[in-house]
């Protein structure tokens, strides 16, 4: 719960400075690796957004290098800026998560990468909505 407050604002943060919605950024960190900063995939994605290193090494050098894809702060804010980039190079919102999945081609609806981002993300709204309204 503490790490999980930490990512929240985390997302907060990167999301004003990269003008991306952070619920969008916490829908695909849910999405991606349930908010496990450890998570790695069978296709060498990494962290809590699964950034691939190996594509990105570049992005983490600020960082330190590909390791930094293990620490929150550092995924979080390269994650952010490849979706960004994913999301005005695809010009949509469901292009650019497909893109960002790496399969531009991959279908849509519910069942899909998307509609779990998109379910995810309507979530994370409800919750904030509710919790404004509690303040």
């Amino acid at each position: 719960p503490e790490d999980t407050a930490h990512y929240v604002a985390q997302a907060i943060a990167v999301g004003k400075e990269v003008n991306l919605d952070p619920t969008l950024i916490l829908a695909v960190m849910a999405t991606e690796s349930s908010f496990n900063p450890r998570a790695e995939s069978r296709a060498g994605a990494q962290g809590l957004m699964q950034v691939r290193t190996h594509v990105h090494q570049e992005k983490f050098e600020p960082y330190g290098g590909p390791l930094a894809a293990f620490i929150p702060e550092a995924n979080i804010r390269v994650g952010a800026l490849i979706l960004k980039a994913c999301i005005a190079k695809a010009g949509s919102l469901e292009a650019g998560l497909k893109n960002y999945l790496g399969a531009p081609n991959a279908a849509s609806g519910i069942n899909t990468y998307t509609g779990k981002v998109f379910s995810e993300r309507e979530e994370l709204r409800s919750i904030a909505r509710r919790f404004s309204n509690n303040v």
